[in-house]
């Protein structure tokens, strides 16, 4: 290969700025400007290369940060669903203690009326009341 890293289509031309080197021929000869054609095709050609490649890495690395910006926020919205269902589970909890509050309660109140009753009837209707059988004998006795 040539200098140019072609495959000689280009010698005798500095791809760098698409001049002739000076060799002793004119610019305008025909030998040269057959000659510079191509090359300006090749060098064409590896410019837009060299633009599809920048195109490239700017889409690759805006993909990355439109990617990398899409997992956040679906970190994000993550976390805010799982606060939700802890917040539900809490209100949960709390309810479920409020219920078992009310139950005891209503019992507690039960075992406290059902004293007082008691403690408001005489002892012996206690007693009566809690023995059916002493509490007709008593009473056949108390007829005759």
């Amino acid at each position: 290969g040539s200098a140019d890293g072609g495959d000689g289509a280009c010698a005798g031309v500095n791809l760098a700025v698409a001049e002739p080197v000076a060799d002793g021929a004119s610019p305008s000869s025909p030998s040269k400007l057959a000659r510079r054609t191509p090359c300006f095709a090749l060098v064409d050609a590896m410019g837009e290369r060299q633009v599809f490649s920048w195109q490239t890495a700017v889409l690759a690395a805006w993909n990355g940060f439109t990617r990398e910006a899409k997992l956040e926020q679906k970190a994000r919205d993550l976390q805010v669903e799982m606060q939700h269902v802890k917040e539900g589970r809490k209100g949960l909890f709390i309810a479920a203690l409020n219920q078992q509050a009310k139950y005891w309660m209503a019992d507690a109140f039960s075992k406290w009326r059902h004293a007082s009753l008691e403690a408001q009837l005489p002892a012996d209707a206690c007693a009566a009341a809690a023995d059916p059988a002493s509490a007709s004998a008593e009473g056949g006795r108390g007829a005759a």
